[in-house]
């Protein structure tokens, strides 16, 4: 994957949308399995957690056919503390915690609009828990939990199987939701980088980048193989050997060689475009609006799924009470 990618989504206040029916998977990663120390040396803990009281009947906010109650979100929260432990320390943000629960309407919103695939999605949803239990497990012992058991855990989360199972089939029914009735905006492109570090360890200066750049611009102008020319100069080790291309959503790049991908005319060779690992030379020679249920690669639909999702929850109207 190339450098100047965005970094995927991680876990937490606004991203627990984002991941979806993955996020039971998320928690369990490699990396976040493994201890590791801090910057003192010392291993990390988790965080302290005191659930959320589930109880409350008090009324949090309204939305077009339904209304949030306290407790029932408060078993959300809860349930979220589970998947993600080191996420929790968020929760005292009073502006995190909105947007979860406007998340949280939305679900139910959603829900509501076929609420005869509820039971499946949440049954899908415990199967596929089940296989990361012992993942899930492992996690929490290697942070120094003494439980023996996920439900044990859940139990010190102040959450249930049946919580659990409710909020990852919600989740999972929002997803399809998006997929399906939202488009995403493809570009196919060619692109040169000149980078501010090399692989193996030099730097360059941003005025000798700068120069390099322009250089490789005036070859490609002059009607230079763009296939030749990358695998020449390019220090993007993810395209320079296939002619510097890449097809996909805009989304997945950082901001700078975003825009460029979504304004440059077709098949214009661009100024030097400046990020943070260097300057780009573009050619974008396509652009069209498809749809993300056509989108085979799970992990790309997700990452497709960024800008119809901020879309949608931008659309979504939420009364805080």
């Amino acid at each position: 994957m190339s450098q100047f990618r965005k970094r995927r989504w991680v876990a937490g206040m606004i991203a627990l949308a984002l991941v979806l029916s993955s996020l039971a998977a998320a928690c369990t990663s490699k990396k976040e399995t493994e201890k590791k120390p801090d910057a003192t040396g010392q291993e990390q803990k988790l965080p302290e957690f005191k659930p959320f009281d589930t109880k409350s009947p008090k009324v949090l906010a309204e939305y077009e056919g339904g209304k949030v109650v306290e407790g029932k979100f408060n078993a959300f929260l809860n349930v979220f503390a589970f998947l993600q432990p080191q996420g929790v320390q968020g929760l005292s943000d009073p502006k995190a915690k909105e947007e979860m629960l406007k998340n949280f309407a939305s679900f139910h919103f959603i829900a509501e609009k076929d609420p005869s695939k509820k039971g499946d999605f949440a049954k899908k949803a415990e199967e596929d828990f089940k296989k990361d239990e012992p993942n899930v497990l492992k996690m929490y012992q290697q942070f120094g939990s003494k439980a023996k058991t996920v439900d044990e855990v859940l139990k010190e989360r102040g959450t249930t199987r049946e919580d659990l199972k409710e909020i990852l089939g919600l989740l999972a029914q929002r997803e399809e939701y998006i997929y399906n009735n939202f488009d995403y905006e493809d570009a196919k492109l060619n692109h040169i980088l000149i980078g501010l570090e090399l692989p193996d360890g030099k730097k360059r200066t941003d005025e000798e980048a700068k120069k390099r750049a322009l250089e490789v611009k005036q070859k490609l102008e002059k009607g230079g193989d763009f296939k030749a020319l990358a695998k020449e100069y390019s220090d993007d080790p993810g395209s320079k050997e296939n002619a510097g291309s890449y097809e996909g959503s805009p989304a997945q790049f950082v901001p700078e060689f975003k825009k460029a991908v979504e304004t440059l005319p077709l098949n214009k060779i661009s100024d030097p475009v400046k990020t943070d690992y260097g300057y780009h030379v573009i050619k974008v020679t396509e652009r069209a609006t498809k749809k993300l249920k056509d989108v085979k690669d799970e992990q790309k639909r997700a990452e497709y799924a960024g800008p119809a999702f901020e879309k949608f929850m931008k659309d979504f109207k939420v009364k805080i009470l």
